[in-house]
């Protein structure tokens, strides 16, 4: 279904593109959503973060209608950007930690840290396990959606997530030691 309308977006007439970007938007933009306000705890900052994938999907329609998993991209993309807005917090809130140095600030620098924890800890894993980890906490899709959008087996994207899975429960289980 993504497929079809980033080939309707990429082909560039532009009432037929507009609507395929509009289905695309009431079909999967709740998801983005969610797992963009998952990753940044802000529902503003996360609706942005929608509007600039959408702004992506839209310029680089051509581009990612070519890929044999569009949405898994489109989902790479938004915890990227998400990710990249909660650098763009974090660097507010150390400024401001000099100047405010209260309860409020240090737990918005606390939960900062911990989300860096799990960027280490997902950049240590392989491409297919972060977009499982992605697709199944993120947009809580079933293990038989990740197996078709990862061209693999159900038991494959089921084995794969609960590895991943339990590789980032014993990170964070050694970073609290």
């Amino acid at each position: 279904m993504v497929e079809e309308y980033l080939k309707t977006i990429a082909n560039g007439k532009n009432e037929e593109a507009e609507e395929a970007l509009r289905m695309l938007y009431i079909n999967y933009g709740s998801r983005i959503l969610s797992y963009a306000n998952r990753i940044l705890n802000d529902r503003q900052c996360a609706e942005e973060v929608l509007n600039d994938i959408l702004l992506k999907v839209w310029k680089k329609a051509k581009f990612l209608s070519s890929l044999d998993q569009p949405l898994a991209y489109i989902t790479t993309m938004t915890y990227n950007l998400a990710i990249d807005y909660k650098r763009k917090k974090k660097e507010v809130i150390v400024d401001d930690i000099n100047i405010y140095l209260n309860n409020e600030v240090t737990f918005e620098f606390e939960k900062t840290s911990s989300s860096l924890k799990l960027d280490r800890a997902l950049e240590a894993l392989t491409e297919i396990e972060r977009t499982i980890i992605i697709l199944k906490d993120g947009y809580d899709c079933t293990f038989y959606e990740i197996a078709e959008a990862c061209k693999i087996s159900y038991k494959q994207a089921r084995n794969k997530y609960l590895k991943a899975f339990n590789f980032l429960k014993n990170s964070f289980e050694k970073w609290e030691k």
